[in-house]
């Protein structure tokens, strides 16, 4: 009786196992009750007992041998599970690995977009440069010019200082033609006076002085508009060279203000294709998401239609547990689902193997991808450092080009305010001896004893004036020795920089 008890718990623990529903339960519990009855009433009938016992004994090995393969059967489920969960996790690494080979693509795109637009940037710089070494080749030859016309005012200066001491030369002249003027008019009034004393009319004494004074008036009016006519030619040179000076002036500011015109319009051009190379690269990652959104509701769609097969797997396999009579064919449909499994697990563990060869070549790739990258990263770092080397060099020679400049224009500037010095020095001394020049004529004409003494302030006036001019000219020499040699380092300077625009 013990041994039916057992049986007959086993017989409940597996129809439990085996049914499902709530409905096949209780038809199970229902068919065991009436089964217990009838074999309690069949108990009496000790002939039959036998039978049944040897029956029951059947049963239960029958019902072990089912337990048996129905735990077979679970592990080999659970298995086929786990193969599937690692399927499914092998396909997400897959697909990250997948997600990540696109992630270096893209960086790789990027990487190539941005050393195309660098080049571009480099080609640009290039251009400007070549753009500057022409201004600075058309501000060499407005120098070169300048310096001819340097050169033409000092030689116009050289004459201006000829036409001075030409003009001390005729001033030499005149003061002998006065001297000569006052002999004859002395010789006049002694003739004057021998005719007096011997009876001439006054006709002769009132044609003679009146003749002399009026030639001398005459000299004098001619002297002194030759040497108005000097100064204005001398102040007239000075005007012009100062105009000069102005307009030269005027057009390096116009450069300027071009170079500066230039340079935010280069500003402005780099703005513009950075906005669309942002707008372009906005709409790439717009449709690389659609794209990966599309991606992502297939693979959903996929799994949703997995998901409906096991469902319908596990129905059939309920249908196939809910009849007892059936149990010999679901063992018999068991094995052979076995020997099928057996031969699934064998093509997944193949397809474990290929792809976790994959997965290993992937990773190699993933590997090679990211060396190439590191490679790329440092060619991108050595060229930086490269450009800023070069754009750093050229933007030292351009920097000293200009202070170069400068320093000529305030050294011009300075020799400028120097001439306008010695213009007003030169127009203070000319006026002292032009009222010098006056007081010796009063004097000469009032008094002949001071002739002598005005001689004398005249010659030491006339060394001061050639001392003065001697030292001007020296002065002068010696600037045009240091622009020469300035000059010569400038070309020396320049020299590097054609070197390099013509490789």
């Amino acid at each position: 009786m013990a041994f039916l008890n057992d049986s007959k718990q086993q017989i409940c623990v597996l129809g439990c196992n085996l049914c499902d529903s709530e409905e096949k339960r209780s038809l199970f519990h229902n068919q065991n009750n009436e089964w217990a009855c009838n074999h309690e009433n069949q108990s009496a009938n000790h002939p039959r007992q036998q039978d049944q016992n040897s029956k029951s004994d059947r049963l239960n090995k029958q019902i072990n041998e089912l337990t048996e393969r129905e735990s077979y059967k679970i592990k080999w489920v659970e298995k086929r599970n786990e193969y599937e969960s690692e399927i499914k996790e092998l396909r997400r690494a897959k697909e990250k690995a997948t997600q990540k080979n696109i992630k270096y693509e893209e960086q790789i795109t990027e990487l190539k977009n941005k050393l195309s637009s660098k080049q571009e940037q480099i080609h640009n710089l290039l251009i400007e440069l070549e753009q500057s070494n022409q201004r600075l080749n058309v501000i060499e030859t407005q120098f070169n010019a300048y310096k001819l016309q340097t050169s033409q005012n000092e030689e116009n200066y050289k004459t201006l200082s000829r036409e001075f001491v030409i003009m001390k030369q005729c001033k030499e002249q005149a003061e002998l033609n006065a001297k000569n003027c006052e002999n004859n008019r002395l010789l006049y009034e002694r003739r004057m006076k021998e005719l007096d004393d011997k009876g001439f009319p006054i006709c002769l004494d009132m044609i003679c002085p009146y003749t002399i004074h009026c030639s001398v008036s005459e000299f004098q009016h001619s002297f002194i508009r030759c040497y108005e006519q000097s100064k204005q030619r001398y102040y007239d040179d000075i005007k012009g060279l100062m105009n000069q000076l102005d307009m030269e002036r005027s057009r390096a500011d116009e450069l300027l203000q071009k170079i500066e015109h230039n340079r935010r319009q280069n500003e402005e051009q780099l703005k513009t294709i950075e906005q669309t190379q942002q707008k372009k690269l906005d709409a790439l990652l717009e449709d690389g998401q659609k794209e990966l959104r599309k991606q992502l509701a297939e693979a959903n769609e996929q799994i949703k239609e997995q998901q409906i097969i096991i469902f319908n797997q596990e129905l059939k396999i309920s249908t196939m547990d809910s009849d007892k009579n059936e149990l010999i064919k679901i063992n018999q449909k068991s094995t052979e689902e076995q020997s099928d499994l057996r031969e699934q697990i064998k093509l997944i563990e193949n397809l474990l193997t290929i792809k976790d060869q994959d997965i290993s070549m992937m990773q190699f790739e993933c590997r090679l991808y990211a060396d190439k990258l590191k490679q790329t990263e440092l060619e991108k770092n050595h060229f930086i450092e490269k450009e800023r080397f070069i754009k750093q060099r050229y933007q030292n020679k351009a920097k000293r080009a200009w202070e170069q400049c400068q320093t000529t224009r305030t050294r011009l500037s300075r020799r400028l305010v120097h001439l306008r010095y010695n213009r007003d020095l030169l127009s203070k001394h000319l006026k002292k001896q032009y009222e010098q020049m006056n007081r010796l004529n009063n004097l000469f004409w009032e008094t002949g004893w001071a002739y002598v003494q005005s001689q004398n302030s005249l010659q030491n006036i006339n060394r001061q004036e050639k001392e003065y001019v001697d030292k001007e000219m020296q002065t002068i020499l010696i600037n045009n020795k240091i622009k020469q040699v300035r000059y010569v380092k400038l070309v020396k300077y320049m020299s590097p920089i054609t070197i390099v625009k013509n490789q």
